[in-house]
């Protein structure tokens, strides 16, 4: 798959920006935005595992709520990933616990 996605790329496709991403040009915008995402996600965690621990959810087939939160964890894993790249094309360094964790 991956072969298949570069070959239908072009460098130009890696120079596209679709815009309207005016929070990711301000650190404190980018603060605000996640800790908003984080404290929305832990009332919905909190709710969740008061009133619908055992339940399912449906995604085209039984869902359980500990598997949503594992893909969460797993799509802040990648996340923190990508930004661990990115700190280190910009030479720098890694605050440790990114050291400790992501690598």
């Amino acid at each position: 798959m991956r072969t298949q996605l570069f070959d239908s790329l072009s460098d130009a496709d890696l120079a596209f920006s679709p815009g309207g991403q005016a929070v990711a040009s301000h650190v404190d915008h980018l603060k605000t935005w996640f800790q908003t995402l984080n404290n929305e996600m832990q009332t919905a965690i909190t709710t969740f595992l008061e009133e619908d621990r055992e339940r399912t959810i449906d995604r085209g087939g039984p869902v359980t709520i500990e598997f949503q939160l594992d893909a969460y964890l797993q799509a802040v894993l990648i996340f923190l990933g990508k930004a661990t790249i990115y700190l280190r094309v910009m030479s720098r360094q890694l605050p440790s616990f990114f050291q400790e964790y992501i690598g």
